[in-house]
């Protein structure tokens, strides 16, 4: 097993000599579009409205798909890299004119199936108190929270009935 993995390590080292500039770009290139995508989406459905929350879901949604196109595109800059091909930063647009509705339709299902294992946690926080969620979280995870937390929970809730503290 040790032996393995220093051949692959090594094999590895051979394969990327030089060859790291294409897929870095291409990956910060994906990460930015995600991040400038939701930005955008913020941007166009800003508030706290029904309307306004389900328009940047679809927006978001929308812009996603897209996204994964240019993601399967970066897999070929990496697949071609793996086999010892030629890549370029044009493969990022590959699936743009090679059956771009196969990775679309992928994409929509893993989307699909995102978005409905999602749904739990976003109707809890849309109906809740979103800073007695946050304690509650912390607590399971954490398993305690500080001292400073406690009571600016407990000023904030002291209306409430103490067996509704997250604590």
């Amino acid at each position: 097993m040790r032996k393995n993995l220093k051949g692959c390590k090594k094999l590895a080292r051979e394969t990327l000599t030089g060859n790291f500039t294409v897929p870095v770009i291409g990956s910060i290139a994906v990460a930015a579009m995600s991040v400038v995508s939701s930005y955008i989406s913020t941007a166009l459905f800003p508030g706290d409205s029904a309307y306004a929350i389900i328009g940047g879901e679809v927006f978001s949604f929308i812009l996603s798909l897209v996204i994964c196109v240019f993601s399967a595109g970066l897999y070929r800059i990496y697949l071609n890299i793996s086999r010892r091909e030629a890549y370029s930063f044009g493969d990022l647009l590959y699936f743009f004119s090679h059956q771009p509705d196969h990775v679309i339709v992928a994409s929509f299902v893993l989307a699909l199936i995102n978005l409905v294992t999602s749904l739990p946690l976003a109707w809890f926080s849309f109906t809740s108190d979103c800073h007695e969620v946050f304690l509650r979280t912390r607590v399971l995870f954490q398993g305690s929270i500080s001292q400073d937390d406690r009571y600016s929970a407990q000023k904030k809730y002291s209306h409430r009935d103490h067996r509704s503290q997250p604590w």
